[in-house]
């Protein structure tokens, strides 16, 4: 009896030494500790299934850096290893055709899908090709406008930043990559530096030589240097770039009317057969 009465008092007393330890040394508690834990954000790290061969993909550096310009060229935020390894992901989706395929020793199946997969996979690996085209016509479409704008109004003030908030009011597919500038300019000091700064991003994103000639002649504006030579000269080149606009859009409106017209002869024909026919056929029944 006395040694259960004596046992636990060396509990409490340990309870009680414990306690004053923990004040004493200042130990958190462990019901604080778990409270703090359960009320912490824990911000969960999505991986898209479609990036999960980019650890294992190597590529030449030269390649990486020229991959990594288009990329943000086209504001697709992804590095060079997940992109081809999207495309990877994309290309593999006959897999598992394939493998039945197989399975079933159906060999010629087998081997035309994985040869659509390969031809899937290098036509994903173009596709930055094909849009960087399209982008670099339409700039070589507004950059007319775009340059001339900016020759009219650095007559009146040396304000970069101005004249391009002035610009977007009429601006058209240059519009968002303005937007962006304009952010860039806000978002820095607005010195001299951080204005080039403003500017070689621009010429980063958009990539195209008669956008970097624009660029370099406005970077040498904030400078101070007196430029009326430097797009007068640049003038020249925007009359031969008027010219290929021009050229394009009669090419392709004059691939829309012949697509079209050939529709129209197409539908004649089918439309005079249908009557040639309809016309024979009541003959003989009479």
């Amino acid at each position: 009896m006395y040694r259960i009465i004596f046992i636990g008092i060396l509990i409490i007393a340990f309870f009680l030494l414990y306690n004053i330890l923990t004040i004493l040394f200042n130990v958190e508690s462990s019901a604080n500790k778990r409270a703090f834990e359960n009320s912490r954000i824990h911000k969960k790290k999505f991986v898209n299934p479609k990036y999960i061969f980019a650890k294992y993909i190597k590529i030449s550096n030269y390649k990486k850096n020229e991959l990594s310009a288009n990329l943000y060229s086209l504001n697709m935020e992804i590095t060079p290893e997940e992109f081809i390894s999207q495309n990877i992901f994309n290309s593999i989706i006959f897999m598992p055709f394939i493998i039945t395929f197989l399975s079933l020793k159906n060999y010629v199946l087998s081997v035309i899908l994985l040869f659509l997969s390969i031809i899937l996979f290098f036509d994903s690996m173009d596709k930055v090709n094909r849009m960087l085209a399209f982008r670099r016509i339409k700039i070589e479409e507004e950059a007319p406008n775009l340059i001339r704008y900016f020759i009219v109004s650095l007559k009146n003030t040396y304000d970069i930043k101005q004249i391009f908030e002035n610009y977007i009011d009429i601006a058209q597919y240059l519009k968002r990559d303005i937007e962006l500038t304009i952010v860039d300019m806000n978002s820095m000091r607005n010195n001299e530096n951080n204005l080039v700064r403003s500017l070689e991003l621009l010429d980063d994103r958009l990539n195209t030589p008669i956008m970097n000639d624009f660029i370099t002649g406005l970077i040498n504006v904030t400078m101070g240097k007196n430029q009326e030579s430097y797009f007068s000269l640049l003038e020249r080149e925007l009359k031969d770039l008027s010219i290929l606009n021009l050229e394009r859009k009669s090419k392709k409106v004059e691939k829309s009317i012949r697509r079209y017209s050939y529709t129209l002869i197409v539908f004649f024909v089918i439309f005079a057969v249908t009557e040639f026919t309809i016309y024979i056929m009541s003959a003989f029944t009479f």
